[in-house]
C-alpha cells in the first residue's frame, strides 16, 4: 500500500439524469484507481431500479454469492419497519462485500440488496416519505453516513438517474462531492444543469452541517468523427458549464476572473466514446491500464486524482498532470506551476493596467486642456466685457470728471490647482498598475486610502482600480469575517472587547497573514469553534471614506439553528473599521427565517373486534373508527374475528373488554377514545394503562362473551359500564 497523508474522508456522489452515459462504469473505475492509491474506498450501489455494480468485479468476486447477500434496500428497510433501531445496533458490516484487487487494496461494496424474488417488491413498495417523516430516516442516514465516514477515505454513491426520492438523497443529502456525467444532447445536458442547481439549493436547506456542495459536471461518450458537431456542443458546455465551477480557483489579481478556465479542466475529464467498451462491464483501468491518453483509463485518472485532491491543485491538470497524479498517491512533490502561473498572471495585470493608465492620462490631458481652453476663453471674454464695461464708466466717468477704474490681471491659481491634483492622480495610478503587491492586503488597504485623497473628479476617473481595490481586499478579508462572524455568535461579550480596542489585539493586520488572525480568535478564551460553521455564505466590502464596511451575508447558519427551530435563516452582520482597523460600528439582524413546522405525531387506534360480535352491524364500528379519523390526532385501524393472545405480557392480551393505552401521556387521548366508543354504543369501557414497547398506541377491544352476533347497544357485557 503506498504511504499517503491521511485525507479528509468524504463522498461522492456519480449522478446521470438520462442513463447509458457510463456512469457506473466510470465510478467502478475510479473506485479501482483510489483503492491501488491506498485509500480505503466504499462503492454504494443506490440505483436501486437497476441493480449491477457487482457485475464490474466478476473475475474478482462471486457475483452470485454476493448477490444473495443483504443490501442497501434491507438495510433501508430495517428502519422502515422498526423505527427505534439505531445504526449501532445494525451490523451494517455484514452487509459488505470485500473485493480482491491484491495484497493491502480495500475496496468494498455494499450492493442494491439481497437479489431475491422480493427483491423487487420490497424496492417498489419503500415509502421514502414515510421513512423520513414517520420514522426519523434522516437522522438514521446521517448516522450510516459518520460511521462510512469514520471507516473509509472515499465514499462512492452510483445514483439513480432521473429525479426521484432516491435520487435526490444520493445528490442533496449524501455527498460532499456531486459528480454530473451527460452525453452532448439537449435533454441530457439540461438535465444536469437542473440537477446541479437543484442539489445546491436543497443542500443549505437540510439541518445537518455540511460544507458547500461542489459540482463536477463530466460529459461523456464523446465521438471525435464529427469535428464541427463536437466543437460546438464543447464550446456550449465549456460555456455554460461555468456556473456549475464556481469552485474553481480565481486570479489574485482580479477576482472575477477564472484562474484556470472551464474548458481547460472539462477538455481534461471528458469520457470518450470507445466501442471495444460498450459490451458488458469492464474495468479498463486493470484491462489496458492508464497510459494511452486516448484510452479511458487514462481519463478516468485524471477524474480519480481530481477528487481524491478534493478538487484543488486543479491547475496541475493542465501545467503538470504528473505531479497531480503524484499528489493523489500522496507522493511528495513540489509544485512551480503555481508560481509560474501567478507570476504570469501578474506580469498580464500590470501589462494592462499600463495601458489603462496611458489611456486615463491621454483623457485627462484631453479633459484638461479643454477645461482650460474654455477657462481662458472665459478670462478673455471677461476681460474683453471688463474693458468695454470700464471703458462706459470712464466715458460716463469723464463726463462726471470721476477718475478711472483699474482692474488686476485674475489670478491663475486654479490651474496650478488642478496640476496638483493631476500629479497626484498620476502618482495613484503609477503606483498601483506598477505594484507587484496588488494582492496583498496591506498595500490595497493603503491605495484605499489614497483613492479617497484624490479630486472627486480623479476618483470618479479610477473607479475601475478602486473596483479591483475592493475585490482584493474582500478576497482577503473574507477569512477573518468568516472567524469574526463565529467568535460573535458563539461568545458575544467578545464583540464588547472588539469594539472596545482595535483589531491588532490578535496581531496587526498589515503584517501578518489573516490566518494567524483566524487562529488568535480560534484561541480566546472559552471559545470552541468545533465543526460550526456557516452552511453558507456570502461576502462584500465596500471601501468608503470612513473606511472599510463589510456585509457578511448567511444563508442557514449551523449556529442559530442547532437548535432546529428554522428551516432557513438568512443573517446580515455589517461591520464598519476605519482606516486604522478599529472597529468602529457593528450591526446584525435577521432577514429571513423560516420556522420549522413540527410534524405532527398521531396516535395509532387499534379497535379489536372479537369472534363472538363478528356478524353484527360493522358500521357500527365503522362509525367509531370514522369519528375518530376526523381527529387528525389518530390513525385508525380494525381487526375482526380477534383472538385474544394467552401471554399476559402482550399488547394484545384481553380478559374483558378493555381500552388500554402505553403511555401516561395519552390518558387524555384514551378518554377521548372512550367517549367515541360511548357515543356509538352507548357504553363505557374501562381505561387501562399497560407498558408497552409500541409508541403512541392505544387498543380497544370489543367484545360480548354472552350471544354472538348481538347489537352491542342493547346486551350487558361483562366490565362495561352501563350509560
Amino acid at each position: 500500500m503506498v504511504n499517503h497523508k491521511k485525507v479528509p474522508s468524504r463522498i461522492i456522489t456519480f449522478y446521470s439524469y438520462k442513463g447509458g452515459v457510463g456512469r457506473s462504469m466510470a465510478m467502478a473505475n475510479i473506485g479501482v484507481l483510489m483503492g491501488t492509491w491506498g485509500y480505503k474506498i466504499l462503492l454504494i450501489d443506490w440505483d436501486l431500479e437497476a441493480p449491477g455494480m457487482e457485475n464490474y468485479f466478476c473475475h474478482q468476486i462471486d457475483v452470485k454469492q454476493v448477490q444473495q447477500k443483504k443490501g442497501l434496500i434491507d438495510l433501508l428497510n430495517l428502519k422502515a419497519q422498526c423505527d427505534e433501531i439505531l445504526v449501532e445496533e445494525i451490523p451494517w458490516k455484514e452487509y459488505i462485500s470485500h473485493i480482491n484487487l491484491g495484497k493491502d487494496v480495500l475496496v468494498d461494496l455494499i450492493t442494491a440488496g439481497k437479489r431475491d424474488e422480493n427483491y423487487f417488491n420490497k424496492v417498489r413498495q419503500f415509502d421514502y416519505t414515510g421513512f423520513y417523516n414517520e420514522s426519523d430516516g434522516g437522522q438514521y442516514l446521517e448516522n450510516l453516513r459518520e460511521h462510512w465516514l469514520e471507516e473509509y477515505d472515499f465514499i462512492l454513491i452510483d445514483s439513480r438517474t432521473g429525479l426521484t426520492d432516491s435520487s435526490g438523497i444520493c445528490s442533496i443529502h449524501m455527498p460532499d462531492v456531486l459528480v454530473l456525467l451527460f452525453t452532448p444532447n439537449e435533454q441530457s445536458f439540461n438535465g444536469i444543469k437542473e440537477v446541479a442547481r437543484k442539489a445546491v439549493e436543497g443542500q443549505k436547506q437540510i439541518i445537518y452541517d455540511r460544507f458547500r456542495l461542489r459540482v463536477l459536471p463530466i460529459p461523456s461518450r464523446i465521438e471525435n468523427a464529427e469535428t464541427q458537431l463536437l466543437d460546438e456542443w464543447m464550446q456550449k458546455i465549456y460555456r455554460e458549464s461555468a456556473g456549475m465551477l464556481e469552485w474553481l480557483p480565481k486570479k489574485e489579481s482580479n477576482v472575477e476572473e477564472f484562474s484556470i478556465t472551464p474548458d481547460q479542466v472539462i477538455g481534461q475529464l471528458k469520457i470518450p466514446y470507445k466501442t471495444f467498451y460498450a459490451y458488458g462491464e469492464r474495468l479498463s483501468v486493470i484491462e489496458r491500464g492508464t497510459l494511452d491518453p486516448h484510452d479511458l483509463g487514462y481519463v478516468y485518472e485524471n477524474i480519480a486524482a481530481v477528487l481524491v485532491n478534493d478538487l484543488q491543485n486543479i491547475h496541475l491538470l493542465t501545467d503538470a498532470r504528473d505531479l497531480l497524479i503524484k499528489k493523489a498517491k500522496g507522493e511528495e512533490v513540489i509544485d512551480y506551476s503555481d508560481l509560474e502561473r501567478k507570476f504570469a498572471e501578474e506580469q498580464d495585470a500590470k501589462a494592462r493596467l499600463q495601458e489603462e493608465l496611458k489611456l486615463k492620462e491621454s483623457l485627462i490631458e484631453q479633459k484638461s486642456a479643454l477645461s482650460q481652453k474654455k477657462k481662458s476663453t472665459f478670462i478673455w471674454i471677461a476681460i474683453v466685457l471688463g474693458l468695454l464695461i470700464a471703458g462706459i464708466f470712464y466715458v460716463v466717468g469723464s463726463f462726471n470728471n470721476n477718475s478711472a477704474v483699474e482692474y488686476p490681471r485674475p489670478a491663475d491659481s486654479t490651474i496650478v490647482a488642478g496640476n496638483d491634483d493631476k500629479v497626484r492622480a498620476a502618482d495613484f495610478a503609477t503606483a498601483y498598475s506598477t505594484s507587484n503587491q496588488q494582492a496583498e492586503l496591506g498595500f490595497n488597504l493603503t491605495m484605499a486610502q489614497k483613492y479617497y485623497e484624490l479630486d472627486p473628479a480623479y476618483q470618479d476617473t479610477f473607479k475601475n482600480i478602486k473596483s479591483k481595490i475592493e475585490f482584493a481586499v474582500a478576497y482577503r478579508f473574507q477569512e477573518l469575517a468568516d472567524s469574526f462572524y463565529l467568535l460573535v455568535r458563539k461568545d458575544p461579550a467578545a464583540l464588547k472587547l472588539l469594539l472596545s480596542d482595535v483589531v491588532d489585539r490578535f496581531g496587526y493586520i498589515r503584517n501578518m497573514p489573516s490566518t494567524n488572525i483566524i487562529q488568535g480568535i480560534r484561541n480566546f478564551k472559552k471559545l470552541n469553534l468545533a465543526n460550526n460553521f456557516p452552511v453558507d455564505n456570502s461576502f462584500d466590502l465596500q471601501l468608503d471614506p470612513a473606511g472599510y464596511k463589510v456585509f457578511y451575508t448567511v444563508n442557514g447558519n449551523a449556529l442559530l439553528d442547532s437548535d432546529r427551530k428554522y428551516k432557513r435563516v438568512k443573517t446580515m452582520d455589517v461591520l464598519l473599521f476605519d482606516n486604522a482597523l478599529k472597529l468602529k460600528a457593528y450591526d446584525y439582524k435577521v432577514i429571513d427565517s423560516v420556522a420549522v413546522q413540527t410534524a405532527v405525531v398521531k396516535t395509532t387506534v387499534e379497535l379489536l373486534i372479537c369472534n363472538s360480535v363478528s356478524k353484527m352491524d360493522y358500521s357500527r364500528f365503522n362509525s367509531i373508527a370514522g369519528l375518530l379519523r376526523a381527529d387528525k390526532l389518530f390513525t385508525v385501524s380494525s381487526k375482526i374475528n380477534f383472538s385474544s393472545s394467552k401471554d399476559p405480557g402482550s399488547p394484545y392480551y384481553f380478559s374483558s373488554a378493555a381500552i388500554k393505552y402505553s403511555d401516561p401521556a395519552l390518558q387524555a387521548q384514551a378518554l377521548q377514545v372512550q367517549q367515541v366508543i360511548k357515543k356509538i354504543s352507548g357504553y363505557t369501557i374501562p381505561l387501562k394503562m399497560q407498558r408497552s414497547s409500541m409508541k403512541n398506541y392505544i387498543s380497544a377491544y370489543l367484545c360480548s362473551d354472552k350471544q354472538p352476533a348481538i347489537d352491542v347497544r342493547q346486551q350487558d357485557i361483562p366490565n362495561y359500564k352501563k350509560n
